[in-house]
């Protein structure tokens, strides 16, 4: 005789109704979701907690020098060429802490599987990545606002910059930090996450329109220069700073925020939560 499973339905002791079980509101899982955030963000803090003076001084360091380096080479530059050498400095520091903390504190969580220990929570990969850039966006943000002062101080361009300065500050390192997160998840391990965050390196301070105008590059640099997106920071924070805004600002608006979407979808479907 075939035996017959049958569901126990909670029920009210008192009534026999039928209980169904409560579903949380959305102010109740907003306030979940950003306390798992606020976790997080604690937890990616705590890895560099210790060493937060030295990520800064590198990320500061080397474009600070090629600050005063182009200071003396630009003693009769026009105040258009300055302003290209302040942007540019500050696109640089913008990429070093992106590049090089974030992908190689990802690509060497996947490579001793640390993310197991994340699989075992109930988070999500959006909520896990999304921590580490804000760690990254935390620590780069300062750094660009030393570049800019000092850069005007050095090259004595006091200029006065648009309020949308603050959108570009905000957009342009989360849009870079969504550049080394990719780095850091596709690369098979920290080495070659190291070697590819050089590259980048290269192409941003040499081979894109970050020190020079976009028009002076050869015709093929011009058009892998649209496919990276300091090319689009870099002109956005020109145009804030000079105050002169057009269209174009809105496109690279635009494409830094597609930018960090892209890369934020890319870097979660791409993230393998437990290591095989």
């Amino acid at each position: 005789m075939r035996a017959t499973v049958r569901e126990e339905v909670p029920r009210n002791a008192v009534t026999g109704a039928t209980v169904v079980p409560a579903t949380p509101g959305r102010t109740a899982r907003i306030r979940r979701a950003a306390d798992t955030f606020s976790d997080l963000f604690l937890i990616q803090f705590s890895n560099v907690r210790t060493a937060w003076q030295w990520i800064f001084l590198v990320s500061a360091v080397m474009p600070l020098g090629l600050l005063f380096f182009l200071s003396f080479l630009a003693q009769s530059a026009r105040p258009s060429t300055l302003l290209y050498y302040i942007t540019g400095n500050v696109v640089v520091a913008l990429m070093l802490n992106p590049l090089f903390m974030l992908s190689g504190q990802l690509s060497w969580a996947k490579q001793s599987k640390a993310f197991d220990f994340y699989a075992g929570l109930p988070i999500s990969r959006v909520a896990l990545i999304l921590a580490a850039i804000s760690v990254s966006v935390m620590f780069t943000i300062p750094g660009m606002v030393v570049l800019l002062v000092v850069g005007m101080a050095l090259f004595h361009l006091w200029i006065v910059p648009s309020p949308l300065i603050v959108v570009v500050i905000v957009l342009s390192p989360l849009a870079l930090s969504g550049l080394g997160a990719t780095v850091g998840v596709v690369a098979p391990n920290q080495q070659v996450a190291g070697v590819v965050a050089n590259v980048f390196m290269v192409l941003v301070m040499f081979l894109s329109p970050v020190f020079v105008p976009l028009s002076r590059l050869p015709v093929l640099l011009q058009v892998t220069a649209r496919l990276l997106p300091p090319t689009y920071a870099a002109d956005a924070l020109r145009q804030t700073l000079s105050g002169h805004l057009d269209a174009g600002f809105i496109l690279d608006i635009g494409i830094l925020a597609a930018f960090s979407l892209v890369s934020l979808y890319v870097v979660t479907s791409r993230l393998d939560w437990r290591s095989r």
